[in-house]
Order: C-alpha cells, then sequence, then structure tokens
C-alpha cells in the first residue's frame, strides 16, 4: 500500500483480506489514525467538570429555593401587613401579586426570545469512522455566516451582561443616593428623637446594605465577565487559531462553569449580610419545628382572630 492510497470501505475490505489481517491488526501494523477526530476532555476532567455542575446545580436549587420559602413563609404569616391593607384593602395586594407573576412570565419570555436562534442553528450529526467502526454524535453549531455568529454572540454580550449591569449601577446607585446623599431613610427630623445607639443601628444598617449591594455587583461582574471575554476573542480575534481544540473546550467549560456559580452567589450573599433574612429564616425554623401535630385525623390549630381598627392597623390575636 502506498502513502498516497485512499482508503475507502472497499479498499478497507480488500486489504484484510489480502494480507489476511483483522481490523484491529491492520490499525496497528500501519499506525492510522481514527478517520473522524472528536476533541474531548480527558476523563480526570469530565469528572471533575461533572462534579462541579452538580455542586453548582444543588447550591443553587438549594439557596433559591430557600429564598422563596422564607418569602413566602412571611407573607403567608402575615398576610394582612398594613403596607397592604391601606392601599384599597386586598386590592392593592392582588395587584401586586399579578405584577409579580407578570414579571416572572416576561422574564421567561425574553429568556426563551433570547436563546431561540439556538434551536435553528445547532445540529446533531452522527459521524461513522468505518475504518475503527465507531459511531461519533455530536452537536455542532452551523452558523449561515461568521457575520451571523458575530453579531448574535455581541448580542448575548450586550443583553445578559452589560444592559443588567447598567441596570444595577444605575439601581443601586439611586438607592445609595437616597440613603446617604438625601437621607430619605433616618433624616434629621427622625434622627432628632432617637438616641445615639439607634442611630448606630441605622448607620450600620446602612452601611451594610450598601455592602451588599456592591458585593452583588462585582460577583456578577467576576462570574461573568470572563465568559463573554473569551467567547468575543473567539469571534473576533480568532482565539482558538492558537491553541488545541482540547485547550479550547477546557477554557469554555471553565468559564461556563465561574458564570453558573453566580446562579448561587446571591441567597449567600443575603444569608450573611441580611440582618432580616437572617431572622426570617430563624423564624421560618422555628414556625416549622412547632407547626401543629396530627391527632386522630385533625390538625389543631390555633384560633386566630382578624381586627380592623379605624386606621387600618391589624392586630391579630388569639
Amino acid at each position: 500500500m502506498t502513502a498516497t492510497t485512499k482508503i475507502t470501505p472497499e479498499v478497507l475490505q480488500e486489504l484484510l483480506q489480502h494480507y489476511n489481517l483483522s481490523r484491529r491488526e491492520f490499525i496497528d501494523t500501519y499506525n492510522i489514525q481514527p478517520l473522524v477526530y472528536i476533541p474531548e476532555l480527558p476523563a480526570g476532567a469530565k469528572t471533575m467538570f461533572v462534579v462541579m455542575y452538580v455542586i453548582i446545580f444543588a447550591l443553587a436549587l438549594v439557596g433559591n429555593s430557600l429564598v422563596v420559602l422564607i418569602q413566602g413563609f412571611v407573607l403567608l404569616s402575615f398576610p394582612l401587613d398594613k403596607r397592604f391593607c391601606a392601599v384599597n384593602h386586598f386590592g392593592g395586594w392582588l395587584c401586586c401579586k399579578f405584577k409579580r407573576y407578570m414579571t416572572l412570565w416576561l422574564v421567561w419570555i425574553a429568556a426563551v426570545m433570547v436563546g431561540s436562534p439556538m434551536l435553528f442553528v445547532q445540529q446533531l450529526e452522527v459521524k461513522y469512522d468505518f475504518l475503527y467502526d465507531h459511531h461519533h454524535v455530536c452537536c455542532q453549531e452551523r452558523w449561515h455566516s461568521l457575520l451571523h455568529r458575530q453579531v448574535y454572540t455581541t448580542f448575548i454580550m450586550v443583553a445578559l451582561f452589560l444592559l443588567p449591569l447598567a441596570a444595577m449601577l444605575f439601581l443601586y446607585s439611586r438607592i445609595g443616593i437616597e440613603l446617604w446623599i438625601r437621607k430619605r431613610v433616618g433624616d434629621s427630623s427622625v434622627l432628632s428623637t432617637m438616641n445615639h445607639r439607634e442611630i448606630n443601628k441605622i448607620s450600620r444598617k446602612k452601611k451594610r446594605a450598601v455592602k451588599m449591594m456592591i458585593t452583588i455587583v462585582l460577583l456578577f461582574t467576576i462570574c461573568w465577565a470572563p465568559f463573554h471575554i473569551v467567547h468575543m476573542l473567539f469571534e473576533y480575534n480568532e482565539l482558538e487559531k492558537n491553541y488545541d481544540e482540547v485547550t479550547v473546550n477546557m477554557i469554555i467549560a471553565v468559564v461556563q462553569a465561574i458564570g453558573f456559580s453566580n446562579s448561587f452567589n446571591n441567597p449567600i450573599i443575603y444569608a450573611f449580610m441580611n440582618e432580616n433574612f437572617k431572622k426570617n429564616c430563624v423564624a421560618t425554623l422555628h414556625a416549622y419545628l412547632r407547626r401543629p401535630v396530627q391527632q386522630s385525623g385533625a390538625v389543631q390549630r390555633p384560633n386566630l382572630s382578624v381586627h380592623f381598627s379605624k386606621h387600618l392597623k391589624i392586630r391579630i390575636g388569639k
């Protein structure tokens, strides 16, 4: 067999019969590489990333579920708060609830719209290596042109990174201005009626709130900036030409893991930097441990009565 012989399934069968070799013996004798090359991460790296993604998913699920659970407990425990009743009694509360659900739907619709182009460019391909008799299944992006891919990558960076970052900076700056410059929270007329200890407590809460906002913005930037920077380098600087495909896949996997880790950062920040969250968490756990016990097929519930005063304040008592 000459060096220029093109191996086809028919030629392979003829060679195997002529030299009376098995497929494996033929490959080892002539040191033939696979006809289909699929870059794969090392087994150790695959295991590490699988464990990392599982941990990230578990922390995000538990952390965000805990936040939702505690917020739901607070709303269910005090549904007749004076803030809700002061606006058309329950009408204002129902309006807020409707707005929350509408916001959730809008967020999901926007997420589907942003990711929808991938439904059309990602294709499942099956490549058959007849020499090694192995089928390779892979999912690849097939764009009509390089320009389309660059436009979409830029849009993703703007819509999912730059705009949220700008919104957080603007809104948190407004909150900081309200707290420290305009001083609508704890102004001089209110502070004049408080003692030194209460004033220091308000100042500590203000500082903690500002620190929490700064931490949220910094973590969002640190987690997602590498992901978008790497993808932009791939699109506009042809970074993949400087590394082999395995290294490229490793880089992408690392920046994705860092970006996904942002999903459980906020619950941790709330837990360590928000006193109200800590108190609500303890109250939820305390209420869960002291929940009514079923006896004789019935649940013992405390007798609660709701009394409305003239100023729409609520008193809940047994």
